[in-house]
């Protein structure tokens, strides 16, 4: 089964590095899209993850608005909430493209 995916979409928040003993450097962030195709403008969410040289880069230079192209695999991770496991998908980041930011309130 062939698993890439690319995704355009702009920060909703700057990205911030974080370092562990037990991943090394990753960060994650959230991707904004927006789907015009309707009446209405609908906005999806995609939550995304880099690790190593990757992470540190896009943590330097993105910005909250910036408009980034990813393309990676998506992974499932189970996160524990009271007791009970739910899954989440992300999106594991494997390239990264710059480009514009966007104005405030523009998705």
């Amino acid at each position: 089964m062939i698993n890439t995916v690319t995704i355009e979409g702009a920060l909703s928040v700057k990205p911030v590095l974080l370092e562990s003993t037990r991943t090394g450097q990753v960060t994650e962030f959230n991707l904004e899209h927006s789907d015009l195709t309707g009446t209405e403008p609908l906005v999806y969410t995609w939550r995304c993850q880099a690790k190593g040289e990757l992470a540190r880069e896009i943590s330097e230079k993105a910005m909250k608005g910036q408009v980034l192209i990813v393309a990676g695999k998506l992974i499932q991770e189970v996160v524990k909430v009271d007791g009970t496991d739910y899954p989440v998908v992300k999106l594991r980041v494997e390239q990264c493209a710059f480009g514009r930011v966007r104005a405030a309130g523009g998705v």
